[in-house]
């Protein structure tokens, strides 16, 4: 492989992983506290609908009410006792030391970049090896490589 073909193939890695960090990762305060808080919602929900009418049936000993709770469940829990928001605000409160992320909008923009760019270079990708076959010599395709673009490439 030539110092050309191992630059492109560093540049699709490096910009594959900039759109993985822009879908996973990089939310901005507000959206991170939306977030989290619609998960605590969703497990409360979760929670009284099947925990508690469980546990409802559970043996009360000498009027306390017993409820057998698993690790996983104290943030069900609190957020069923507490409320989503309360927990949601307690698990959040440091997000002020943490960089935001971009905005919704700026990450979608950059999203539509990196997947225009992917697609330029993936093509180019394609043609190099396809070139390199030509001449007798096998370079292996990326396994995340997009079919689209090979399959493309074979019916021109």
């Amino acid at each position: 492989m030539t110092t050309d073909f191992n630059t492109l193939r560093a540049r699709i890695q490096a910009l594959t992983e900039e759109r993985k960090q822009l879908d996973f990762y990089a939310l901005n305060t507000a959206e991170t506290r939306a977030a989290v808080e619609r998960a605590m919602t969703t497990a409360a929900e979760s929670y009284r609908g099947g925990k508690l009418r469980q546990a409802a049936g559970d043996t009360a000993i000498k009027g306390v009410f017993h409820l057998d709770v698993a690790a996983s469940d104290v943030l069900p829990l609190l957020a069923t006792v507490l409320s989503p928001k309360k927990v949601a605000e307690a698990l959040t409160s440091n997000l002020a030391e943490v960089e935001d992320g971009p905005k919704a909008s700026d990450r979608s923009k950059r999203v539509k970049e990196i997947e225009a760019e992917l697609l330029e270079l993936g093509r180019e990708e394609e043609r190099f090896i396809r070139a390199a076959e030509a001449k007798g010599h096998y370079i292996p395709r990326r396994a995340d490589a997009d079919a689209s673009i090979v399959l493309a490439e074979t019916l021109q």
